[in-house]
């Protein structure tokens, strides 16, 4: 049987799945479905979508937030998640 801390790493990583992949996906929907631009050639759906979830989850765990719950303050958390994800943004735009 799991350890609770280990399935609390495991919960936390699905969560990071879905809403980083839902994120994408309406992206998608917006930018390339949508007809408000002129887009010549469709882009494909999935391929990129592995690859920026990789990216964020690779972000995520050299930056320690899969580390067990309960390590730190609830203010250092989310101050960790803020910066982590507008770097993880400035480095995708500039890219």
């Amino acid at each position: 049987m799991a350890s609770r801390r280990t399935r609390e790493g495991w919960l936390t990583l699905l969560v990071d799945a879905v809403t980083i992949n839902l994120a994408w996906v309406l992206y998608y929907v917006i930018r390339v479905r949508s007809s408000w631009m002129q887009i010549p050639i469709e882009p494909d759906l999935v391929q990129p979508m592995v690859f920026i979830w990789g990216y964020w989850v690779l972000l995520f765990v050299v930056v320690g937030l899969y580390r067990p719950w309960y390590a730190g303050s609830r203010l250092d958390e989310i101050a960790l998640v803020f910066k982590t994800t507008v770097m993880g943004c400035f480095v995708l735009f500039f890219a």
